[in-house]
Order: structure tokens, then sequence, then C-alpha cells
């Protein structure tokens, strides 16, 4: 009976998964999900993206939400959106000012901000932004066109595929790593590496042999699936795996889920 509720648990948390993913890209589509730029990558060719709870890769357009009101009293501009790893892009990162913004994907231009008021409360209006003007010069470079901001439309940008998104599936037994540019014998030198490493994880040293490997990754430690010399590899649990920058999305997994309950003695 143990065995038979703790099955139904696990599948209880995935259809809540499941439910909350769907939501996600709702909310994503409509009036944005606030991020810290933690999970926003850029691509080869700089476009940025994210992956969603279910998984799904995004284009992503990325701007500042919130507006203090004396900007509008002054006249000042407001702030672009963003669809490339821009220079402006670089810096908010740098400066870890990457709290101010938001992810979305709005075919209509229309951009949810709050304005905050001298009190401290906030008005939400939706304004059209003007894209960037950097990422306007790298979506000219890469696509080859010739738009100006005026004629650069969001719709159109969405819906054309991302330029050099040539992603070679991780082999990983899990999924759960972000897809993107792994060597085609990835599964044989992660495989390799947690043999080496006598399946144990390297930061918290739990061993997960068996059934249980499925819950040990590798983890490039430079963010470069490319680069798979050995000084680049960590062996890792998904829990661990999950504390790395930018890895924060396996936390929304299946495996994760079960894992963190296996762990903590919810299944037998």
């Amino acid at each position: 009976m143990k065995t038979y509720f703790n099955d139904l648990w696990i599948e209880v948390n995935r259809m809540k998964l499941d439910s909350i993913s769907k939501m996600d890209i709702l909310v994503f589509e409509d009036e944005g999900l606030d991020t810290k730029l933690d999970d926003i990558y850029p691509s080869d060719a700089k476009e940025l993206f994210t992956v969603l709870k279910d998984g799904s890769v995004h284009k992503t357009l990325v701007y500042i939400s919130e507006r203090p009101k004396y900007y509008d009293d002054r006249g000042w501009d407001y702030p672009k959106f963003h669809l490339f790893d821009c220079q402006t892009m670089t810096s908010m990162r740098s400066q870890n000012r990457g709290d101010r913004y938001r992810k979305a994907a709005k075919l209509n231009g229309n951009f949810g901000i709050n304005i905050v008021q001298v009190d401290g409360k906030k008005k939400h209006i939706e304004k059209n932004l003007d894209v960037c003007g950097y990422c306007l010069r790298f979506y000219n470079e890469h696509y080859q066109d010739n738009k100006i901001k005026s004629t650069f439309k969001i719709k159109e940008y969405l819906h054309q595929p991302m330029v050099q998104w040539k992603p070679l599936i991780s082999e990983e037994e899990d999924m759960t790593v972000i897809p993107r540019f792994y060597a085609r014998n990835w599964k044989q030198i992660s495989d390799s590496m947690k043999k080496e490493r006598n399946y144990t994880c390297q930061e918290c040293h739990t061993r997960l042999d068996g059934d249980m490997k499925r819950y040990l990754h590798t983890h490039h430690m430079d963010a470069n699936p490319g680069n798979n010399d050995q000084g680049n590899l960590k062996v890792v649990c998904i829990s661990c795996h999950a504390e790395e920058f930018n890895h924060g999305h396996i936390r929304s997994t299946p495996d994760y889920i079960r894992f963190e309950e296996i762990m903590n003695g919810a299944v037998a």
C-alpha cells in the first residue's frame, strides 16, 4: 500500500508540474515573467532564449519592467527591449542588475510596465517599446536584413527560427540539461567521468549507483557544452546540479522531484 501511495503522490506532483508548465507558457506569451537574467541564455549568434518549466526552448524579449514616475515627469525616454546579448545586457549582468528585467514573447509590442509612484505604489501601464539599437544591428547582421526601428516587427522575429540554432541534444539519461551544441559522443564522455568518480557527487559526496545513476549528471563548469576537457567537467547529483549558476530550471523536472522525494524518504 505504501508503494502504491508513493507512486500516486509522484504522479500527482507530475500533473501539478504539467499544469504549472502550461501556465508558465501562457504568462510568458502574455504579461511576461520576471527574471534575474539567470535563466536567459545567449545562443552562439547571441540571440536571447529561455527554457520554460516544461523544458521547451523559446526566443525571448527582455526589458525593464519598472520605472520611477519622475522619469516620466522629466520626459525621459523609455528603455528599449532586447533580443540579443548586446552591450547593454552584458553590462547589466556584470553589475548584477538582472533583477530589473522581465522576459516575454509579446507579439503586439505592448509591454507591461509598473510606474513606481513617489509613495511607493505602482501603477501598471502597457507601453509600446522600441527595439534596442545594438540588438537591431545584431539582427540585421545575422538575418542579413536592413531593418530600422520603425520597420522591425516582433511577430516576424519571434516566428523566425533561431540563427545557428543547431543543437545536438545532450544524451544524458535524464535529459534535464539545456540542449545546446553537445558533442555527439557526449554520453560516452559523461559515462566515463561518472565511472572515474566512482558514481559519486563531487559536491555532496553522495554515491549513486545502480538505478540511482540516472540522477547523476556531468556538469560543464564554464557553461560551454563544447568544452569537454576533463578539468572543465564535474560529476554532480541532480540536486547539486540545480544549484549551479543558470541551472535552476532543473528543479522543475520530474527527475529532480523524484530524487528529492527519494532522498527525503518519501519514496520506498
